[in-house]
């Protein structure tokens, strides 16, 4: 399928039955060249009004918010990218998926691609995320 980006405290409020999304909780960029700059629209737009944040959550972002003011983020993006390509995603005409194929043997060895295909159930990917 296809990958996006979403709101963590909102995937286990649905997970737990408590849904209620506010604007913006999910996001599916068309390219890993976008994924960046759609997570900092979901910051902008979700993350400050979202009812399923914890106040430690909402303390961390706030004083993230507070020192990254005015700092320069060159080379962010390309990160990402880079990064997303390093996990085996892929841009395609559907949008970002992930493609084993990409992946080099000692990534493969590594366990990349079970974690990867496994997150494929939403319910993994929640405790995955969570772990993390």
């Amino acid at each position: 399928g296809e990958v996006g980006i979403r709101c963590m405290a909102c995937a286990t409020a649905a997970r737990d039955g408590r849904i209620e999304y506010g604007v913006g909780p999910v996001y599916y960029p068309s390219s890993i060249h976008l994924l960046y700059s759609n997570a900092l629209v979901m910051v902008r737009r979700h993350i400050s009004d979202c009812a399923h944040l914890n106040d430690d959550l909402r303390l961390r972002y706030e004083a993230l918010l507070k020192n990254s003011k005015g700092k320069r983020m060159d080379g962010v993006s390309t990160y990402w990218a880079a990064a997303a390509a390093s996990l085996g995603l892929v841009n395609t005409r559907g949008g970002i998926r992930f493609s084993p194929a990409s992946l080099s043997s000692s990534q493969t060895s590594s366990g990349i691609t079970k974690e990867v295909v496994a997150a494929q159930d939403a319910t993994v990917v929640d405790a995955m995320v969570a772990e993390r």
